[in-house]
């Protein structure tokens, strides 16, 4: 039953009638048909106004022919008007003279045919947008323009046996076009009549022409399209993915603006990675509400176990031993109690900040003041402290070459005090033995944000730390004792010839021994003052981990 409604939910899910699918089909298709469509209206615009420009031109030529044959008509100089089509037998072709009663005069030719079976007609341009040639005035009998009588049944010339190659003009387009009448010297009277036309190499002239400019807007259209397309789909996927980046570093509320991303199959994922990112916040609250709770539960027990033990040292003293062992227990667990209600607590407000409690902070004389008493702590170890200052990656020599506010950051100055002790102490602890703990601190602008931050790196002379293990370092109760010991074992290893050696290992493992919360606390700490920290082996061919912290500045 559950099985059949899921694949009955999917199917919903998935025929939707403006799917992913369909949207990229549709979209593609629609682009390949805008696509011809633009290319098919633009070249025939194009085609359009090179050819009224063509058939302007061979009307200008026709009226010069047809003014020098009718002055040869009017002088009855018929050889004249021959030669006239001999030499230039395309151009005459699209002229005819007949005499007053319909006969042919000129050409004699058997290649005409009747207008209404032959004649293709073409609409260049209107009268207003044409302005013919002019031609100049004259002392012949021309009568101009005057339709003759023989006009409806005049016949059409044609160049070939083959009129579909070739494009007539229609002459109701061209006024200057009408029949003209001739009266000659010797009273006949002469009709001449002209017919336009271009061939299909003037066509074909026009295709090979216009060929880089159809290419051209084809790609430039479909590029601008497909960009179109590409940025609506990768957008929404890179604010899924943004969502996701920011779920596995623990921020479960990033993927709530996932919700409106649409219906299809990109906006059904969104949704559901909105859904597991709230499960999964849920799970995380409840996870850490019930440690919190489990640690407070065990104050109650713990503190009738502290009286338990204060009663029996009144009523036997004889256990005097085995009881100062119970109450060493007991503090231990209370503290380890406190430490996890105070890291349950910095998680818990991770994204909010206790404005009222944060103040100004040099951060150098807060590092200063935790130099002291680690350095105390430590000095039977032989471990020294390095300080480096730094300016936007550059060692600078002292404190006075920088602004006196350089150094200032807000937040609660007792949990960056914590947070900074235990990464120090976390340091000094795991270095080896007569070596060095370098601390820089280097202002610098944040290449992301763009502001000023101050960055804290710490770094020992230890073992280091596995690289599958880095990832872990910051997480509650881990130790890495297989990659990283609580103590350096080769430095701190007694030597034969120098009993004397092992008093610092014996020291150590008495005060260093910890809970694996100290790393967990400093990084909590760092979050809540909304800076980053992280842990990496050192780069300069020597053994050590190198931890980093960075905060935001606050320049007064």
């Amino acid at each position: 039953m559950n099985k059949t409604a899921a694949k009955k939910a999917s199917q919903n899910k998935f025929n939707q009638p403006f799917n992913l699918f369909w949207r990229l089909f549709l979209s593609m298709l629609t682009i390949l048909l805008l696509t011809s469509a633009l290319s098919v209206g633009i070249e025939r615009w194009i085609n359009a106004k090179e050819l009224n420009n063509k058939m302007q031109l061979q009307v200008a030529r026709l009226l010069i022919a047809r003014q020098n044959a009718t002055a040869a008509l009017a002088n009855d100089d018929l050889q004249t008007v021959k030669h006239l089509y001999r030499d230039n037998r395309w151009l005459m072709s699209q002229m005819r003279i007949v005499d007053d009663k319909g006969e042919l005069v000129l050409p004699k030719s058997r290649r005409f045919r009747s207008e209404s079976n032959q004649r293709s007609h073409y609409r260049p341009a209107t009268r207003s947008e044409f302005q013919h040639a002019s031609l100049p005035s004259n002392d012949f009998n021309l009568q101009q323009p005057s339709r003759s009588p023989h006009h409806d049944s005049r016949l059409a010339p044609s160049f070939t046996d083959q009129p579909w190659e070739q494009v007539s003009a229609d002459i109701s387009n061209y006024p200057e076009l009408e029949d003209t009448t001739v009266l000659s010297n010797s009273g006949k009277t002469y009709i001449v009549q002209l017919q336009p036309r271009l061939s299909l190499r003037d066509l074909m002239a026009l295709r090979k022409d216009h060929t880089l400019i159809r290419v051209s807007l084809i790609l430039l259209f479909s590029i601008l399209v497909c960009y179109w397309l590409s940025r609506a789909l990768t957008r929404r996927i890179q604010r899924v993915q943004g969502a996701v980046h920011l779920m596995s570093e623990g921020r479960f509320t990033a993927a709530e603006e996932l919700q409106n991303l649409g219906n299809d199959e990109l906006g059904m994922l969104a949704k559901d990675v909105s859904k597991l990112s709230t499960r999964l916040a849920n799970s995380e609250l409840a996870r850490k509400q019930m440690l919190s709770d489990i640690s407070h539960e065990l104050r109650s027990p713990l503190a009738r176990l502290d009286v338990a033990t204060e009663l029996t040292r009144d009523f036997a003293p004889e256990a005097g031993h085995y009881l100062d062992r119970i109450e060493k227990e007991s503090v231990r667990m209370n503290e380890l109690i406190e430490h996890i209600i105070q890291i349950q607590s910095l998680q818990m407000r991770q994204n909010t900040l206790d404005i009222e409690a944060h103040q100004s902070i040099d951060l150098y004389d807060l590092l200063d003041e935790i130099r002291q008493d680690v350095c105390f702590e430590f000095q039977d170890k032989g471990v020294s402290w390095q300080w480096q200052l730094l300016h936007e990656g550059g060692l600078i020599g002292s404190r006075g070459s920088l602004p006196a506010d350089s150094h200032k950051i807000m937040g609660d100055p007792q949990q960056l005090h914590s947070a900074f002790e235990n990464i120090l102490r976390n340091a000094f602890t795991h270095t080896a033995a007569d070596s060095s703990v370098t601390v820089s601190l280097e202002t610098f602008t944040h290449p992301k944000q763009e502001l000023p931050y101050l960055k804290v790196k710490v770094i020992d002379a230890g073992s280091g730390v596995a690289e599958a293990d880095l990832q872990r370092i910051f997480q509650p109760f881990v130790r890495l004792s297989t990659s990283r010991e609580r103590l350096n074992p080769t430095s701190n290893k007694p030597s034969d010839n120098n009993p004397q050696s092992s008093r610092p290992h014996k020291a150590a493992q008495k005060k260093y021994n910890g809970y694996g919360l100290g790393l967990a606390i400093a990084h909590a700490i760092i979050m809540v003052h909304q800076g980053e920290l992280v842990a990496y082996n050192r780069q300069d061919g020597l053994s050590g981990l190198v931890i980093e912290a960075s905060l935001p500045a606050h320049h007064t």
